[in-house]
Order: C-alpha cells, then sequence, then structure tokens
C-alpha cells in the first residue's frame, strides 16, 4: 500500500532546549536502496574553493551510500505533520562549547615539525601568554576564526598555508603590538586553532540533531518510530527538506530554497558561534560571507534526517527529572518530558569528511550560484533563531540518475 506523509502540525508552546553539548557523535545511513514512493503535501510557510560545476555534483552522487532505506509497515497513521510554525518556536541554535582559558605558555617552535614523532597534542594552556586575558582568544580570536572559515572555498579542509595565513591575520589584528607573535603550521596557535574548527563544523550536526529531536518531540504523531522514518525518508527525496514552501511531490511547485526551519536553525549555530567576531578586510570580509557555513549546515540536516530514515537515531522520554542533558540533541517537549536521541558510536555515523563530504559540496555548488542579495535574505531569516537576534552578529530515495538531477536542478531554484 502507498504510504503519503501528510501536511498539518502546529506546534503549541515554546520548546525549551536542556543542553547540547558540541560533540557531533551522530549518524551513517545504510547502502541500501529504497523504493520509490510518494508523498503528500508538507506545507512549511516561508520564514524567513569554487565547486560549482555539473561534474562535481555527477561525481558527488556516483554512491548510493547515503540513500534512505524506504520504511512500510501496515495500518499505521500516516504522518501528519510539517516544519511550519515548529520553525519559530526554536529561538536560539545552540552555540559551540568552548574550552576553558587557562595560562597560556609561549609557544615553542620545537622539532614537533619532524615526520619520525607524532604531533603533539596542544590545548590552550600551549597558547603564547596573555592571549587569553579577558577572553580574547575564545571571544574574539576564535569566533573571527569561524567567520574567516565560513565563506572559505572548502567546507572541510583549510589549506595549510590558507590557514595559517589566515591565523596570522587573524592574531595581528585582534593583539596587534600588545602580543606579538608568529603562527607556524603545526606549532599551537595552528593546532588548537584547528580543533576548534572541528568544533565548530560539529555544531552544526548538534544544532540539527536538536532541532529535528524537538521537530519529534513536539508531535505526538512522531512519537511512533515508523512515522518518523516515514516523514524524513519523504522530506530527503529530491531534498525536499531544503525548500520553506514543498506542497505536493512535484518540485516544480516548491519554493524558498535554502529557507526551511530545519535549515535555518541550524545555519543559525554559525552566527551563534561567531558572535564576537572582527571583520579582516584582507581575509575578505563580507556582510554576509557564510556560503560554505549554509552548506554545512545543510549537509547536517540531511544527514540527521537519513539516519532517521534508516532508523540509526532512536528517541527515548525519560521524564523531566531523568536523562543526560548534556548529550547532544537532548531537548524537552511541552509536557516537561526530556527527549534524548542515541546514535550508534562509529566513524560511519559521525559527521565527517570522508562520509558528508560529498553531499556537502553537492550542496555548495548551488549556494555559490545565488545572487549577493538572495543570499542575505537567507542570513536575514537565520538571525531570527539566533541567540540575541540580528544584533549578535555585528521522503525515499531515487536512483541514481534521479540524484543526480536532483542536486544540478537546484542551480535553477532562486
Amino acid at each position: 500500500m502507498e504510504r503519503k506523509a501528510a501536511d498539518k502540525t502546529r506546534v503549541r508552546g515554546v520548546m525549551d532546549i536542556i543542553e547540547v553539548d558540541d560533540d557531533p557523535t551522530e549518524m551513517m545511513p545504510p547502502p541500501s536502496r529504497s523504493q520509490k514512493r510518494s508523498t503528500k503535501s508538507v506545507n512549511v510557510p516561508n520564514i524567513q574553493g569554487d565547486i560549482s560545476d555539473d561534474n562535481m555534483l555527477d561525481d558527488s552522487l556516483d554512491s548510493e551510500e547515503h540513500e534512505p532505506t524506504a520504511c512500510h509497515g501496515k495500518g499505521k497513521k500516516r504522518p501528519q505533520s510539517s516544519q511550519a510554525d515548529f520553525g519559530k518556536s526554536l529561538t536560539v541554535a545552540p552555540p559551540s562549547k568552548r574550552v576553558r582559558t587557562t595560562n597560556p605558555k609561549p609557544e615553542s617552535t620545537a622539532s614537533h615539525h619532524s615526520s619520525s614523532r607524532p604531533k603533539p597534542k596542544y590545548t590552550n594552556a600551549d597558547l603564547p601568554a596573555g592571549c587569553q586575558g579577558g577572553n580574547i582568544w575564545r571571544r574574539k580570536f576564535i569566533p573571527t576564526l569561524g567567520r574567516f572559515c565560513g565563506d572559505y572555498k572548502e567546507p572541510w579542509n583549510v589549506e595549510t598555508t590558507d590557514l595559517r595565513d589566515g591565523l596570522q591575520a587573524i592574531w595581528n589584528a585582534v593583539y596587534g603590538n600588545s602580543i606579538p607573535h608568529t603562527v607556524i603550521i603545526g606549532g599551537p596557535v595552528y593546532q588548537v586553532a584547528k580543533q576548534r574548527l572541528n568544533e565548530w563544523r560539529g555544531s552544526f550536526a548538534v544544532a540539527a540533531l536538536t532541532v529535528i529531536t524537538a521537530f519529534f518531540a513536539h508531535d505526538q504523531d512522531f512519537h511512533d518510530t515508523e512515522q518518523r522514518m516515514e516523514f524524513a525518508t519523504a522530506m530527503v527525496k529530491k531534498n525536499r527538506f531544503l525548500f520553506s514552501h514543498n506542497p505536493g511531490v512535484d518540485k516544480k511547485g516548491w519554493s524558498g530554497m535554502w529557507r526551511s526551519p530545519f535549515v535555518l536553525q541550524s545555519f543559525a549555530s554559525h552566527f551563534q558561534f561567531i558572535q564576537g567576531h572582527i571583520k579582516i578586510p584582507e581575509l575578505g570580509s563580507k556582510q554576509t560571507s557564510a556560503r560554505t557555513a549554509l552548506a554545512l549546515a545543510s549537509a547536517a540536516v540531511y544527514r540527521t534526517l537519513t539516519l532517521v530514515a534508516n532508523k540509526n537515531i532512536t528517541f527515548k522520554s525519560v521524564g523531566a527529572a531523568g536523562g543526560s542533558r548534556k548529550r547532544s540533541g537532548v531537548v524537552m517537549d511541552g509536557d516537561g518530558a526530556v527527549w534524548e536521541p542515541s546514535i550508534p558510536k562509529g566513524a560511519q555515523y559521525e559527521f565527517n569528511e570522508a562520509m558528508w563530504g560529498a553531499k556537502t559540496r553537492a550542496f555548495l555548488g548551488p549556494i555559490m550560484a545565488l545572487s549577493d542579495n538572495d543570499f542575505g535574505m537567507i542570513v536575514d531569516e537565520a538571525q531570527v533563531f539566533v541567540k540575541g537576534g540580528k544584533a549578535a552578529m555585528n521522503s525515499a530515495a531515487s536512483d541514481d540518475e534521479d540524484e543526480d538531477s536532483d542536486f544540478q536542478d537546484l542551480f535553477a531554484f532562486r
């Protein structure tokens, strides 16, 4: 019997995010092909380097490893929910947790460059003396680094020399002559900064997991596993989850790409992370420079939905007094019960380049093709979900041919 996802749902009450950490301990879809299926409309009202060639999109979709498995069952009520109104209930994307300030030490240029030795594990304690005074490292230096990487040409890797030069420019702008320092590749500043960038990428996964967990927690229909699987499968089909208005199964009628509540709220985690940044002209700072961040946010949402569609993520309601409130994605529903997602451990389930690099780059292509005006509108809408608002900034999977077309068609949407 053909299964359909219906549109309905209004979330009553404001979701309360208890607490999340920045550990991106998440997902991976099994490599199975899913059956084609039609979905009913999920109406969602509008709320609001250089990888743009078609060959890149084709190469990234050769494998079916990310396709969700179609779920089937009998006698189940179809999930009647959308992202509508729910998006308005989440007013803050979870910021990435930062490392606690400790007394710094001068950077050493010792023989840690030697290939015969493992690279040392640097911590904040190894940073140049004085750079953490007044929390400047955490509240200004790292946010500025996040801003730089939010529009860097490559989502998952910053070239070694580009990172060094970027760090040096940021250091000079933040500390100037008060703490002179030369950043070296492999040194404490370089290595600790890379650790913070891993946390920055992980914050998208945490945000996506939190947003989707809250969405399910606030709708009684989605307290059923199969209902969640059905909804998630419908949303990833033809990248339907990207659109704020997606009635029916014909994508020609969809609009508001990159502006769905799931994507906007996950994207908002970037702006939460970079609060306190400063603009550095030599790094090409622009008012809306966060295109790579949007690609990472979109990939993180896709990943979480795929995990749900393949039943690789489970949810349990542990009651208001139970649960580990510091785990990623833990939220409180409207009745005060704590919802806790659980994801298997293992690199194949994590939000990393090996599993999700190709998908992220596939999204980045059409994002790079957006006009500055169109992208600026997306940024403005994401600000609604940033703590402090704008001021804080100062479905079943298809076969290979169909999916290739889905990504190429994203260039046509505006």
